[in-house]
């Protein structure tokens, strides 16, 4: 995998080196206390940059620091999405998915077109203030714990023997970290040759107590799998009938595997060392 992200305006015209990217698709019951919050399934995309600054020689990253001094020393002002010492001091970015649904029981994804599709996620919202934080079909840090919205992501093949797929994606930002609400900004990203890992079942947990201390009066709790009370087999047949309900998919193409906090349908290249 490859890829570069860029802030328009920001102080890299030539953009960030991706460190990693995930791709995958998030499966839920949509029962209480669950995430994401409706029955159906949900784009899992997540990306993380290298440093802002990763390309940069040690001379070259002194002198940008230093212009800019020079000019904050002379009492002119740099708008903090323009600024090399702001971006730096926040290292490096990452935005994941959250809340992008993408199939229903109604309106099923058709998987068999995934690697030829475009997707759209809160296209036209011009303020964090628009609705709830937690809604977000995206989260992000970037100077910050900020806002991104707006988006656009077209999945393109780019090796059809290994599954993986080319990543073109637009969207919008708000400084909200800074207190700027309105979306304002701009990134774009390209991925090439990001392996589609395979769909994610539900967590199952449920916390309980694990011991108690000192005549009883200090407890200890940690989560427990519930997947631990069925047999492998009955919680395979329950995720292959769950993803049916959302996503239109050839079942023999995928292998089941049990991972530490859920269990996943990954496709049959996937190797089980998969994390």
């Amino acid at each position: 995998m490859e890829g570069r992200i860029w802030f328009e305006g920001n102080p890299w015209p030539s953009g960030h080196p991706i460190k990693s990217a995930e791709l995958f698709i998030e499966l839920s019951e949509g029962e209480d206390q669950s995430w994401p919050p409706e029955r159906g399934a949900y784009l899992g995309l997540n990306i993380k940059s290298h440093d802002y600054y990763s390309e940069m020689t040690k001379d070259e990253r002194e002198k940008a620091y230093k212009e800019e001094a020079v000019i904050l020393d002379n009492n002119e002002s740099i708008a903090d999405w323009n600024s090399y010492i702001v971006w730096k001091n926040y290292h490096r970015c990452r935005i994941e998915s959250s809340n992008a649904q993408i199939g229903t029981s109604s309106q099923k994804l058709d998987l068999r077109n995934f690697e030829r599709c475009t997707m759209a996620f809160e296209t036209g919202r011009k303020s964090v203030a628009d609705q709830e934080n937690a809604l977000n079909a995206f989260t992000c840090y970037i100077l910050g714990h900020d806002s991104v919205s707006d988006h656009e992501i077209k999945f393109s093949t780019c090796n059809s023997n290994t599954g993986s797929v080319d990543i073109a994606w637009t969207g919008a930002v708000a400084l909200s970290y800074l207190g700027e609400l309105d979306f304002d900004y701009r990134f774009r990203a390209e991925l090439k040759n990001v392996p589609f890992l395979g769909m994610k079942g539900p967590r199952y947990q449920e916390l309980r107590e694990t011991s108690r201390s000192f005549f009883g009066l200090f407890r200890k709790s940690d989560y427990y799998d519930l997947r631990q009370d069925k047999e492998e087999v009955a919680r395979e047949r329950a995720l292959r009938n769950l993803a049916e309900t959302s996503i239109i998919f050839d079942q023999s193409q995928f292998q089941f595997q049990a991972r530490d906090r859920c269990d996943w349908l990954v496709p049959l290249d996937i190797p089980t060392s998969t994390p």
